[in-house]
């Protein structure tokens, strides 16, 4: 996964200031709308390569737009291109009425631009943005919101995997809901509801992730100290305010694979003399 490695942009995310991008201020989104982002986030973290061929080879804004033409849903709430205006909405503070999406004369499966209209204290601005600008906002919003975009690099296969794991693993028992969220995390800090729907969201990620390290740390901890559990590969969480760098759970280390086997699989130097070394 890559991050937005840009110090203002940190500094916008912290403290809710607005970042300008050409003549338009983005802002990071505050926890009040943290339901409408949650369910609009997935569209930042969409991976391309991941996708059909014919879209795979877009760039990100025509791409998200295209696969929503092709279903005849381009308004439709769920389609990602639906769920990147609405983060766009809400990281430029303006109303839905005020976004115009325009199409190329000769095909309207593809984006030509979106045009905003942005009204600030000093002045009213139409906004136009092409694709390739709009792949530029899509990784500010991401960094303004404490999202990492993934590394398009990355094996496509190996990715899935990892993610069928991780999913495999997940306690479907629990409901999620925000308001508890919100709730926990105000009642960690003894703060109002109030108080936190102001907090920008990346400051939000942050102190929630802290609540969980710490509290895991210490649970952890206790358990090693006590006897009561030991862990294989070392505490999964040593320290209040580190995480351990991840293990990728789709990698199978070969001499783990070996003892599981339990030797059936034999070990050779080099290839029977009966197998094709390649294609003649």
């Amino acid at each position: 996964m890559k991050s937005l490695i840009d110090g203002e942009i940190i500094h916008c995310a912290e403290t809710g200031e607005s970042y300008s991008f050409g003549n338009a201020l983005l802002f990071p989104i505050t926890v009040r709308d943290y339901a409408m982002f949650y369910a609009c986030a997935s569209a930042l973290t969409l991976r391309l390569s991941m996708l059909p061929a014919a879209y795979a080879v877009k760039n990100y804004a025509e791409a998200i737009f295209a696969m929503a033409m092709d279903e005849g849903l381009p308004e439709t709430e769920r389609t990602d291109f639906a769920k990147f205006m609405h983060l766009l909405v809400m990281s430029m503070r303006i109303s839905v009425d005020n976004i115009q999406i325009y199409t190329d004369a000769n095909d309207n499966t593809r984006l030509a631009a979106i045009v905003a209209k942005q009204t600030t204290a000093e002045s009213e601005e139409l906004i136009r943005f092409d694709p390739r600008q709009l792949c530029q906002i899509r990784e500010i919003i991401a960094g303004l919101n404490g999202r990492e975009l993934p590394d398009e690099s990355e094996n496509a296969e190996l990715v899935q995997a990892e993610q069928d794991i991780r999913s495999s693993g997940a306690n479907s028992e629990l409901k999620a809901d925000m308001q508890d969220l919100k709730a926990s995390v105000a009642s960690h800090y003894r703060m109002r509801l109030k108080e936190i729907n102001d907090w920008t969201i990346y400051e939000f990620e942050k102190a929630r992730s802290a609540i969980e390290r710490m509290t895991r740390c210490v649970i952890c901890g206790i358990g090693e100290a006590g006897g009561m559990v030991k862990y294989e590969k070392g505490n999964p969480f040593p320290s209040l305010f580190f995480d351990r760098v991840p293990e990728n759970p789709a990698l199978i280390n070969v001499n783990d694979f070996m003892r599981r086997v339990g030797g059936a699989v034999e070990m050779s130097d080099g290839l029977p003399g009966d197998l094709p070394m390649g294609i003649n």
